[in-house]
């Protein structure tokens, strides 16, 4: 086994991680193997993995025009609350919260119709979706 840990998990739910650690009798590998394990909310996760029918999706709009926009509030904000916090738990919460509203009204949440297909296979990335919809053109057209 290695000295050093390399595999990491990262979520953006840490509120959801009920138990994390790592694997030290596990063989599967030449070096310790790494879990995390999460509460998932059921309504969120069965629309995932429902049916093949069209879904009503959530995306946000990121373009140079509003990239620069949220550059523009983010400026805009005054940051020296931040010092007064001496907990670094509760700076981070409310770091966390300004950027977050400056980042949720830079980039609003735009609701479309995702088709089915593509969050049917959440783990699918969207590079191979991309090449899986090329291919699938190519092949239409022969």
């Amino acid at each position: 086994h290695s000295a050093t840990l390399i595999d990491h998990i990262f979520t953006n739910s840490c509120h959801a991680v009920t138990k994390s650690g790592v694997l030290s009798d596990s063989d599967l590998s030449d070096h310790l193997a790494t879990f995390a394990t999460l509460l998932i909310d059921q309504e969120k996760f069965s629309s995932k993995i429902g049916s093949e029918a069209k879904r009503e999706c959530q995306k946000r709009l990121i373009n140079s025009s509003t990239k620069e926009n949220f550059v523009k509030n983010t400026e805009k904000v005054d940051w020296t609350f931040l010092l007064e916090i001496d907990n670094a738990d509760e700076k981070f919460e409310a770091f966390n919260e300004k950027y977050s509203s400056v980042y949720n009204a830079s980039f609003p949440v735009k609701k479309g119709d995702s088709g089915g297909r593509s969050e049917s296979k959440p783990w699918l990335l969207k590079w191979l979706r991309c090449t899986c919809a090329r291919k699938n053109a190519s092949i239409k057209n022969t």
